[in-house]
């Protein structure tokens, strides 16, 4: 296999001096005066300090010395070899490849350097001094600030102290901060060389990464698959929050009643109970209850009125399915109902007026025995007693009285009244 050279040529304008490379030691004898003054000329020594390849005729081992003219330019030229490897059964140059890469990138970046050193040193203002000398028209010789190992060329000097340049670490700037650079890619990276993309949390351990993105197991979801999907819970994310089912109104009276459920199989941390009257103006009850009860008595509600009640339980922050039933709170009813007359065929009963408003009156007679016909009865708001006929004397009557209010009823009262006693 035949060697592979590469050779980067560093031109600086005169009066420019610069190092160019760890393996190249540049040396400037004498002292810089102003351009405005007559120098002799500048004698440069370059010696070959790391070389020891047959083909470096042209240098002696004391270094090689060059009368340099002020303000001719220097150029210097490395030749760098790759000699294959004679082990192991690597493929290409040395079988290294990537570093082979990362020291061109560092070759392309020292001649962007230099390019600049031409731009602040050219011209007939420009000046440079080399890098054991301070700046200025007098190039004075420094003095305790030179940085360790002149920043191995990875970064650059200022008060004594090197400032890497990206990739680079360490006091002089000699460590590799990521192999090849990082592959020029940034956080969410993996592998020594960041060449592989990495997923947030490793997703977590609930799903696999793909290109960067995790793929959630079933259940999972989120960028990292570490919460669960809307409506699961529990540490697989396989427990459906379904709702509690059963849920029937009991015992309703006029401002309260009583709510019973069965609870589902996930053991809710708390439920939430929302009561919403069919009337817009009346502004939603809300409460919220342990998880354990499987009951409520609500109080506090109005009277002859259409409610909408919804139960959801909650658990680590994720509320759950819904369930819902209606009821209609009771309205005022008559009180103190009671038999006043009786004659061998009728009665007459009195009571005290419900207090709400309502539509109307409903008095139903009942015989005792159940054989008979029941009668119905439709009696005007403003009434506050009424007549009951055709009834047999001797036999028992369950009288009940009832207020209403479009479909809404009030809570019954009743008495018995017995004709011809």
């Amino acid at each position: 296999m035949v060697p592979f050279i590469l050779s980067l040529i560093l031109l600086l304008p005169a009066p420019c001096i610069q190092t160019p490379s760890a393996s190249r030691e540049l040396q400037v004898g004498g002292h810089r005066t102003p351009r405005d003054t007559k120098q002799d000329a500048i004698k440069v020594v370059i010696s070959e300090g790391c070389a020891n390849q047959a083909d470096s005729a042209d240098d002696s081992q004391g270094g090689k010395e060059i009368d340099l003219a002020p303000g001719s330019p220097l150029v210097l030229t490395h030749k760098i070899k790759l000699v294959p490897s004679t082990a192991g059964s690597g493929t290409g140059f040395c079988g290294c490849e990537a570093n082979f890469a990362a020291l061109r990138e560092r070759l392309e970046r020292l001649e962007r350097e230099v390019s600049t050193l031409r731009e602040k040193c050219g011209g007939a203002e420009g000046g440079c001094c080399t890098s054991k000398e301070s700046k200025g028209a007098g190039c004075v010789i420094k003095s305790g600030d030179e940085c360790p190992n002149e920043c191995s060329d990875q970064g650059r000097c200022k008060d004594g102290k090197c400032i890497c340049f990206p990739g680079f670490s360490g006091a002089d700037c000699s460590e590799s901060s990521c192999p090849g650079n990082c592959n020029n890619n940034g956080s969410g990276f993996a592998r020594p060389d960041c060449a592989t993309q990495t997923c947030p949390k490793d997703c977590s351990k609930k799903g696999q990464c793909m290109k960067g993105r995790c793929v959630c197991q079933d259940g999972f979801t989120g960028q990292d698959c570490s919460l669960c999907k809307e409506g699961m819970t529990g540490p697989n994310c396989d427990t459906v929050m379904s709702g509690v089912s059963q849920l029937s109104p009991q015992n309703i009276s006029e401002t309260s009643v009583t709510l019973v459920w069965t609870p589902p199989s996930v053991q809710y941390d708390r439920y939430h109970l929302t009561f919403t009257s069919q009337k817009e103006h009346q502004q939603p009850v809300s409460v919220q209850v342990d998880g354990s009860l499987t009951a409520l008595t609500q109080t506090g509600l109005a009277a002859g009125q259409e409610y909408t009640v919804t139960v959801t339980g909650e658990t680590d922050g994720k509320k759950g399915a819904e369930s819902s039933t209606e009821f209609t709170t009771l309205i005022p009813g008559p009180t103190n109902l009671k038999v006043v007359k009786t004659t061998s065929t009728s009665a007459v009963v009195q009571w005290e007026k419900s207090q709400g408003e309502i539509d109307r009156y409903h008095l139903s007679v009942i015989p005792s025995g159940g054989a008979r016909k029941t009668q119905e009865m439709t009696i005007p708001m403003g009434q506050d007693s009424a007549h009951i006929q055709q009834l047999e004397a001797g036999h028992s009557y369950d009288i009940v009285l009832v207020a209403e209010k479009g479909t809404s009823r009030s809570k019954p009262v009743t008495t018995q009244a017995v004709p011809g006693e």
